[in-house]
């Protein structure tokens, strides 16, 4: 999943308060073949990981989801769909809150909220 999130990143942004990043999820990803057959939709978990690769490359470091705080997803997102994700980051290094707007052209599909936290190799 995290390779086929990745592979729709087109553009992330560090900004004052967190950063910011677009996704294009095109209909040639597997998952539409089967979320869900004919309707396919991009899965929350997908918009969810989003949040996280594009907090990782605003921050230069792999990040762990720790905690899902809030998901509310208030609108679907179909193959080819751009979206564009907005966050603030608040905490210290290695824990960050993140708090996140998902729009596409139609407006917000999703705010979600997350605790993130430097991934740890085995050599820290």
């Amino acid at each position: 999943m995290r390779r086929d999130v990745l592979s729709c990143l087109t553009a992330v942004e560090r900004t004052p308060e967190g950063y910011s990043a677009t996704f294009t999820f095109g209909p040639e990803l597997d998952v539409f073949s089967g979320h869900f057959p004919g309707y396919p939709l991009v899965p929350a978990v997908f918009l969810i990981e989003a949040v996280r690769c594009a907090a990782e490359r605003a921050t230069d470091g792999p990040l762990l989801i720790r905690r899902v705080a809030d998901a509310k997803f208030t609108a679907e997102v179909g193959p080819g769909e751009t979206v564009a994700v907005s966050a603030g980051l608040t905490g210290d290094w290695p824990a960050w809150k993140c708090d996140a707007r998902l729009e596409s052209d139609r407006g917000t599909v999703a705010r979600i909220r997350l605790l993130l936290e430097k991934e740890r190799s085995g050599r820290d």
